[in-house]
């Protein structure tokens, strides 16, 4: 037999206007970033490669520059849609990711996962749902693709497969030291959009099982082929797992 269990969810979702007429129309993107200090010179570069972008999107990241007015730690749809609302402002900043952007979608989502909000309700700043089906469910791939034409659209400046390894500040008025894999940056303000769900929670309890009963967590479920042959038992009550 096999157990799989699940922590606190982590789906991102909106919730339709209540002066929406029709349901299908969009909901509102996220408010204005919060002000900051607007940038004196914004950043030119358009540095791009292989090591620091995703293999289609572009970044206009600048190896050169240490000091930024912003930094966001965390390349995820929050932290994009952060990036939009800064360039309109023309705010420099840096977006630094541990691994590709928006990457979970992809590597932290079993192979059959669908959204469990109508498609009507993915609206990013620019970018809404961009498909003939607004009442329908994208599954994994669509999520992803659409996720893709996101990074795409917005290139933010963005420093990919880099840990954040601690942030400090070492006098109250001083700049933020952001200390990475690649060496140590600066920043007027941070913004952490890295999300609260990184640690899978699974119950005491199952310390206790016998060690006849596999156990999978859904952080690490991917399709049936995983599980043994028998029945399963899921904890955990969720839209997930409906």
């Amino acid at each position: 037999d096999c157990l799989l269990s699940r922590g606190l969810g982590d789906v991102y979702k909106r919730q339709a206007p209540d002066n929406a007429a029709d349901p299908r129309a969009h909901c509102n993107g996220p408010p204005g970033a919060p002000s900051g200090r607007a940038a004196s010179t914004p950043p030119t570069s358009t540095h791009t490669s292989e090591e620091n972008v995703m293999p289609t999107p572009s970044s206009t990241f600048d190896p050169a520059v240490r000091h930024y007015s912003v930094i966001i730690v965390g390349g995820g749809q929050a932290g994009l849609s952060l990036s939009v609302y800064l360039q309109q402002r023309r705010i420099d900043h840096l977006v630094i990711e541990k691994n590709k952007l928006v990457h979970t979608w992809n590597d932290q989502r079993w192979d059959a996962f669908s959204l469990v909000t109508p498609n009507w309700q993915c609206n990013l700043p620019d970018w809404p749902y961009r498909g003939d089906d607004p009442h329908g469910f994208m599954v994994k791939d669509e999520i992803n693709a659409w996720l893709a034409g996101f990074v795409e659209q917005v290139r933010a400046p963005a420093l990919e497969m880099t840990e954040v390894q601690r942030v400090s500040r070492p006098e109250l008025q001083a700049p933020w030291q952001v200390e990475t894999s690649r060496g140590l940056y600066t920043a007027d303000q941070v913004v952490v959009a890295s999300g609260g769900y990184h640690v899978p929670m699974v119950p005491r309890y199952a310390e206790r099982l016998p060690a006849t009963v596999t156990q999978v967590h859904s952080a690490d479920y991917r399709n049936p082929a995983q599980l043994p042959e028998g029945g399963v038992l899921v904890v955990g009550l969720s839209l997930i797992h409906i």
